[in-house]
């Protein structure tokens, strides 16, 4: 049995394999999907939402370390993994509206309350950085 887990067969794959070992209609997807994901951060970059985001980030963003697509700004890659764990966890629980991003418990925008380090889960799944 191989004791080699997942991610270390994924890993291995990765540094092993070259440009010129992947067929054609693999690398033209790849382009594909760069393309329509560079396009939607820069579309999705001049929304409202957006723009009050950039702006939560620029505020409370310490060390920059991850230049922020379409603004050329730099916010802190700390901040913005917690802001997505705490998403995460909400977009789990059964008081999260998708379609808005709101919380039933609270009525705030988990996008943008995420964001904030004084910020806390009204139900405590979690809290302050």
């Amino acid at each position: 049995m191989n004791e080699q887990g997942i991610t270390s067969t994924v890993a291995r794959f990765a540094v092993q394999t070259s440009y010129n070992d992947l067929p054609g209609s693999v690398i033209e997807k790849v382009k594909q999907i760069v393309l329509d994901s560079i396009g939607c951060a820069l579309g999705g970059y001049v929304v409202d939402r957006s723009r009050i985001a950039l702006e939560l980030i620029e505020e409370l963003s310490g060390n920059p370390q991850a230049t922020i697509i379409g603004s050329g700004n730099v916010g802190s890659s700390c901040a913005l993994y917690v802001s997505e764990k705490r998403l995460a966890i909400c977009r789990e629980c059964p008081s999260y509206v998708e379609s808005t991003s709101m919380c039933k418990e609270c009525g705030c925008i988990m996008k943008i309350k995420a964001m904030l380090p004084c910020s806390e889960c009204p139900l405590k799944k979690w809290g302050k950085e």
